[in-house]
């Protein structure tokens, strides 16, 4: 909930409300407008309905509620629950066609732009960012996916040539969290069907090695430290082994974007159009 307070998704009435005087229904109130912003998607909504209700739980744990209130935990409960919400498969940016599908010329823009700036793809952020959208695009990933992703889940021995997806990190997850459990192991994604291999085509497998090699000469490590560290790190804190998050990369993709004159979209959105370039018929796409 406090990535829903922090971008002012909530009503007035109830930002003035003192902790005191929360009812059965401010809560139900609360997420009756999230769930009608219209910019807001059904998975984000279902989130921040498990947050409240974790709130709910956590008021009644510590005393909040008077003794004698029948059953107030839970009346606040089944009204949250009652709300009905948006589909969470419908995105309302898709809907009303504001975010762009990106083409198979798009990328090629977009991987240009490194290729052109002082020190092209010598300079090591300029072949991060080259590779990240090459990767995002060409794999499909999930962006979360991307960014849990650790070298070692990449297989590029020329038999396998495979990611494997295990860890997602979510842009919700607080960042110290993420870190504890990744490094103990304790990997999780969106659900179980998204626990996947995925194959590595021929055009991205060489970059995919020249950037590892070029990862380990800028980051200083062995073949063995190398595997432990994510894929796309935090480029500006220059720590191969904390992970780089969404917003950042969204960030560098808008001002390419705008540098490209290419249409609006965001990084979600490459995973739509990687599945357009696996169907459409060459030479738009693989067919």
């Amino acid at each position: 909930m406090a990535n829903a307070i922090y971008n002012n998704h909530f009503p007035v009435d109830i930002q003035n409300t003192k902790v005191k005087d929360i009812t059965t229904n401010t809560f139900k109130r609360w997420l009756d407008y999230i769930n009608k912003k219209e910019d807001l998607g059904g998975g984000y909504v279902r989130l921040c309905r498990a947050h409240l209700i974790k709130f709910n739980t956590w008021l009644s744990q510590n005393g909040y509620y008077l003794d004698g209130e029948e059953s107030i935990e839970e009346t606040i409960d089944l009204a949250i629950r009652k709300v009905k919400l948006k589909n969470s498969l419908v995105n309302n940016r898709e809907r009303k066609g504001e975010r762009h599908i990106v083409s198979s010329t798009d990328i090629l823009k977009i991987t240009r732009y490194y290729i052109d700036k002082e020190y092209g793809l010598g300079d090591f952020r300029n072949f991060y960012f080259y590779t990240l959208f090459y990767v995002l695009f060409f794999s499909g990933v999930r962006v979360e996916e991307l960014t849990g992703l650790q070298w070692k889940f990449i297989d590029l021995r020329d038999s396998r040539r495979q990611i494997s997806i295990k860890n997602a990190i979510s842009k919700m997850e607080k960042r110290e969290h993420a870190l504890e459990r990744t490094r103990k192991g304790q990997y999780r994604t969106k659900n179980t069907v998204s626990i996947r291999t995925i194959p590595i085509f021929d055009f991205y497998y060489d970059l995919l090695k020249d950037y590892k090699e070029s990862f380990r000469y800028q980051y200083n490590l062995t073949k063995e430290e190398v595997e432990e560290c994510f894929v796309f790190p935090n480029i500006d804190q220059n720590d191969p082994y904390r992970f780089m998050r969404s917003n950042q990369t969204l960030r560098e993709l808008k001002k390419v974007l705008e540098a490209c004159e290419i249409e609006n979209t965001d990084l979600q959105m490459f995973r739509h159009s990687c599945a357009m370039f696996l169907i459409l018929s060459p030479p738009e796409g693989l067919g």
